[in-house]
């Protein structure tokens, strides 16, 4: 069964917030599902376009050191999620204004394009500030994510490297 793209973005969010906790990641109100029946929904949809809401924005924007803002577009890893023309033409005019606008199709590409657009010392910064809570341990005391107590510090390092493109 392959992810969904909402499956993804919050897999993206949970961990772009653990590493990038100094980072900003701001949500579009056309990124989230809506519950409710049609008619709240086309009221809520509305309403958030009087407030500015337009179509087409990017699902996530990152707000980087320096200045960078990255506007990111989650489409279903399978190929199977196209950009509709309002999206298209968003892309087109961020392009125009000289901004970014990616299609994200996993979170490694995701990782790739904050490295793409970060400093190695900004990312190294984030990676040492996210392992400071582990100071004077060689083993974890407690669950961390998805390791185990008792899981070396040192190969928890070795897999976050590679994400924060510290290699």
């Amino acid at each position: 069964m392959s992810q969904s793209e909402e499956s993804l973005q919050n897999s993206f969010v949970q961990q772009f917030n653990l590493m990038y906790s100094d980072y900003l990641v701001i949500l579009s109100l056309s990124g989230i599902s809506l519950n409710g029946s049609p008619k709240e929904r086309a009221m809520v949809m509305q309403s958030a376009k009087k407030a500015g809401l337009i179509n087409g924005i990017a699902d996530l924007q990152l707000v980087l050191p320096h200045g960078v803002t990255l506007n990111l577009e989650f489409k279903r890893p399978d190929g199977k999620g196209v950009q509709s023309d309002s999206q298209k033409l968003m892309e087109s005019s961020l392009h125009k204004l000289g901004h970014t606008y990616f299609i994200v199709d996993s979170i490694d590409l995701a990782f790739k394009l904050i490295a793409n657009h970060t400093e190695y010392t900004d990312r190294n910064f984030a990676f040492n500030q996210l392992f400071q809570q582990f100071s004077g341990e060689t083993a974890l005391s407690q669950p961390f994510m998805f390791y185990t107590t008792g899981t070396s510090i040192e190969s928890i390092k070795s897999d976050f490297r590679p994400l924060y493109h510290l290699e």
